[in-house]
């Protein structure tokens, strides 16, 4: 017991011993690892070279290497160098021997700066290993790098300097191109006098600075091939350097020619004045855009955007004649990278749903004058860009777009001053003057601008620091339209709308009916609601002449409609009876059943809303002959310029009453067939016969024209009705022509004469 004991003594001094040696060995190895006589400290300098061999072939800095000999009794050292390259999986690093490199000479206490091209051998494949010549020759990787140089005697191989101390990092990643906005691929761009277009494009490097743009621009006389192709093969018409990420290509610069395609690009280069560093996947290119320069299709003008809802936009413009179809773009604005969308428009109108409240959004025009080509994409000529914001919470509907200036205004010569009543332009708009301060170019205040498709409605604006030139135009800054939730802002139109009669009550109602089903609240209807809704849209659907299949399709599903909600408010009377009698079990099924009936009655909405839909569609083709039909009067009497014609007859009469021509007349009269002079009725000449015949004629061409600059307004929905309500079903008479076998354009002739007819009834000059 006693010797074991000894012996278990004896291990444990055995033990603590070789502990104490150990750790003697390992203080003493690490105090003796702290003393280097050489200290040296590595940096990169950015733009970061992701190849090596720009290392080597650069003749600007890339590495630069500060080498201290700490000890000062020494002088003339040779000294060489092991260059290590860490990161993303691979471990390069140079040969202990260096073919090419000469000794280093340093002196105590002297300070040596050397670069990559003073170290040049050691950044050559032939003297790298851990990677290949592939490797080499690209890009490395991206991801975190460590760039490390070690310092050795240059005869002994002795180390003399801290390896962990000589390294920089770097995050080093390959930039992509420069994208490009505007003009978009395939757009149609207007030519104005004086020439100018904006050209856009947003960055998209993270690690570079002192970025430059070189924009070419070219011509594509190759029409038989791809643009991007026919782009390579020409020369270049125009080529420049910015720094700026927006180019205006105005009139000092070369003319474009009307109705030629045009090719664009932008390469992202970056230069220290000597050497360019080729950072850019693709070598900085961007993609290649083209555009056809066009003097036959004109961009929509009077743009405005009305907010609907926290997330919904109504935009409209002034509609063209020449224009087959529309297309709103719109997208985030300050947003990287944000993806322009689509909404695609017949009329000059277009919702936008499904946005973020309290967002401020880009958005553009565009339209369409020639029908597409067989397997090619329709053009559009499209609007300068202009934006608005989202109301954070629900409001009432309001005009909230921001009106920017024309980016081609060259004149920035300030207007000394501006006062009340006088009038600027921004944009399409004339702005007048209500409220104003300032001097000296720089105003703000308040006023108004006159919408020529909302029957010269008025709308007001607010600006604040905005610049005008002395050609009265705005260019520098935004001015607002303000938000009025009582519309006290917006000139009333009931009187434009009393220019085509009121609308009997039994006709059209199909739509407001639809309208009011699909938004009921069903928490707050009531029985008889829901049966008299459901009632009135059968009627409706009854009084459409509807194909069979389609009217029962609407019928079941407005009856499904009817049932659910019936269902609901029996669950509703369940839950209550349940309620009073504090039963916990009945409660509670009493609300699951509440809920279920919700959920089948939401899905009978949305069987009605599609079913509307198919409604909508079959409608549609016959609305759109109408429309052309109206279009097709509207345009010939405009091309003959009859309006000036007719007016100057009416100016030669001599009206029984001692009046002469029409009260307000001129071509400036808006509602003609409101604001006729008086004619005695009993006392009938061959002079009021003629009378007559031009008012006719004149109520014919204004009431097309209200239903053609304003196609979704009241204007259209009440002249349908009114001539349904005089005995020209247009719709049903489009149907009856087409159902007998003819084409769409030998009905239109058809549809005229029947609007011509109407149209006399309507304001009751028969002729």
């Amino acid at each position: 017991m006693n010797t074991n004991f000894k012996y278990q003594s004896f291990k444990i001094k055995k033990r603590n011993f070789f502990l104490m040696v150990l750790l003697c060995v390992l203080f003493s190895k690490s105090g003796l690892a702290q003393v280097y006589p050489v200290q040296v400290h590595t940096q990169l300098i950015p733009p970061y070279s992701l190849k090596l061999s720009d290392y080597v072939t650069a003749q600007s800095d890339k590495l630069i290497a500060n080498v201290l000999m700490t000890d000062v009794n020494e002088y003339n050292r040779q000294l060489r160098f092991r260059l290590t390259i860490k990161g993303n999986g691979l471990n390069i690093r140079s040969n202990d021997f260096v073919i090419g490199a000469n000794p280093v000479f340093a002196d105590g206490g002297v300070p040596l700066r050397l670069t990559n091209i003073d170290l040049r051998p050691y950044f050559e494949l032939q003297n790298l290993q851990g990677i290949t010549p592939q490797q080499y020759n690209s890009p490395l990787p991206d991801g975190n790098y460590s760039f490390c140089l070690e310092v050795f005697d240059w005869v002994s191989g002795q180390r003399l300097s801290n390896p962990q101390l000589g390294c920089a990092n770097a995050y080093l990643i390959v930039n992509d191109p420069p994208f490009l906005n505007l003009p978009r691929k395939g757009d149609l761009v207007e030519a104005k006098n004086p020439q100018n277009i904006v050209f856009n494009w947003t960055p998209r490097h993270l690690n570079a600075t002192n970025v430059q743009y070189e924009f070419e621009l070219r011509e594509l006389w190759d029409t038989q091939i791809g643009p991007q192709a026919a782009f390579l093969a020409s020369p270049n018409l125009y080529r420049t350097t910015t720094r700026n990420n927006t180019l205006l290509y105005g009139p000092g610069e070369t003319p474009l020619l009307e109705n030629k395609t045009y090719a664009w690009r932008v390469r992202a280069l970056v230069s220290d004045g000597i050497s360019e560093t080729s950072v850019f996947r693709n070598n900085g290119y961007s993609e290649i855009f083209y555009f056809t320069y066009t003097a036959d299709c004109s961009a929509p003008g009077y743009i405005l955007a009305k907010s609907l809802s926290s997330d919904s936009e109504e935009i409209t413009w002034q509609p063209n004649l020449d224009h087959q179809a529309y297309k709103v773009q719109y997208k985030k604005k300050g947003v990287r990278g944000a993806v322009w969308f689509d909404v695609n428009a017949i009329n000059p109108q277009a919702r936008i749903y499904n946005l973020e409240p309290g967002t401020t959004y880009e958005f553009r025009v565009g339209g369409q004058c020639m029908l597409p080509v067989a397997n090619q994409e329709p053009r559009y000529t499209y609007s300068a860009v202009q934006e608005f914001t989202t109301p954070i919470k629900t409001a009432d509907s309001y005009y909230n777009c921001g009106i920017a200036p024309e980016i081609r205004i060259s004149n920035k010569t300030p207007l000394p001053s501006l006062a009340a009543n006088e009038v600027f332009t921004a944009g399409d708009f004339p702005v007048t003057v209500k409220e104003v301060e300032g001097q000296n170019g720089t105003y703000s205040g308040a006023g108004y601008i006159v919408v020529p498709y909302l029957a010269d409605t008025k709308i007001a604006v607010e600006f604040n620091n905005i610049r005008i030139n002395t050609d009265y135009q705005l260019y520098a800054g935004t001015f607002y339209t303000t938000y009025d939730a009582n519309w006290s802002n917006v000139d009333d139109v009931s009187d434009e709308l009393e220019a085509i009669g009121e609308i009997p009550e039994a006709i059209g109602e199909l739509a407001d009916i639809v309208t009011e089903l699909l938004n009921l609240d069903i928490d707050k209807a009531t029985r008889e609601q829901i049966k008299k809704l459901t009632e009135s849209f059968v009627d409706g659907v009854e009084n459409e002449d509807l194909p069979e299949d389609l009217a029962n399709s609407l019928t079941d599903a407005a009856n499904d409609f009817e049932e659910k909600g019936l269902a609901v408010k029996d669950a509703e009377d369940k839950l209550k009876e349940a309620q009073e009698s504090e039963d916990k079990e009945a409660i509670k099924e009493a609300g699951e059943n509440l809920n279920t009936a919700k959920e089948n009655f939401n899905e009978a909405q949305d069987n009605l809303n599609d079913a509307n839909k198919e409604r909508e569609e079959y409608l549609k083709q016959f609305s759109d002959i109408v429309r052309k039909a109206i279009k097709e009067i509207y345009r010939e009497y405009k091309e003959k310029e009859l309006e000036k014609e007719y007016f100057s007859q009416l100016d030669n009469f001599t009206v029984l009453s001692g009046q002469k021509g029409v009260s307000g007349g001129g071509t400036n009269s808006d509602i003609v067939v409101l604001d006729v002079a008086i004619v005695d009725t009993d006392y009938e000449t061959e002079q009021t016969k003629q009378y007559d015949e031009v008012l006719r004629k004149l109520s014919i061409y204004y009431i097309c024209k209200l239903v053609i600059e304003d196609p979704e307004s009241d204007y259209y929905k009440r002249f349908i009705a009114m001539a349904k309500a005089n005995g020209s079903d247009l719709f049903k008479l489009a149907k009856s022509e087409l159902d007998g076998g003819k084409s769409e354009l030998e009905v239109i002739p058809t549809i005229k004469e029947e609007i011509i007819k109407a149209t006399s009834k309507i304001t009751g000059y028969n002729g």
